[in-house]
């Protein structure tokens, strides 16, 4: 009778193991297919992504100046995919033209 139950037990974490393995799968897929490869990022602001599982980056070195490549973790452990980071300096604005209905 115990070994029955201890059977039964072990098929059920067996069972759920396997049926987290599974679905952690699929949210890694789904996040490579979902995510695009390249993002733009602002120089001041760290790179982050509004995803339902927690998404980290992981900036790689340049081998190439201005060339950045970034490796996305889901739960910072699982490899996502490799993208490319593309940084951009501020944005600046001027006033130009002619003014129009101002009297």
């Amino acid at each position: 009778m115990i070994f029955g139950f201890r059977c039964f037990r072990l098929r059920r974490i067996t069972a759920g193991a396997a049926a987290l393995l599974l679905s952690l799968c699929g949210a890694v897929q789904f996040y490579a297919h979902r995510l695009p490869d390249h993002f733009y990022t602002d120089a001041e602001r760290p790179l982050s992504v509004a995803t339902a599982l927690p998404v980290t980056f992981s900036r790689r070195t340049p081998t190439v100046p201005q060339a950045q490549e970034a490796e996305l973790r889901l739960f910072g452990m699982i490899p996502v995919k490799t993208v490319s980071l593309t940084t951009l300096g501020p944005a600046n604005v001027y006033i130009g033209g002619e003014p129009f209905g101002i009297r």
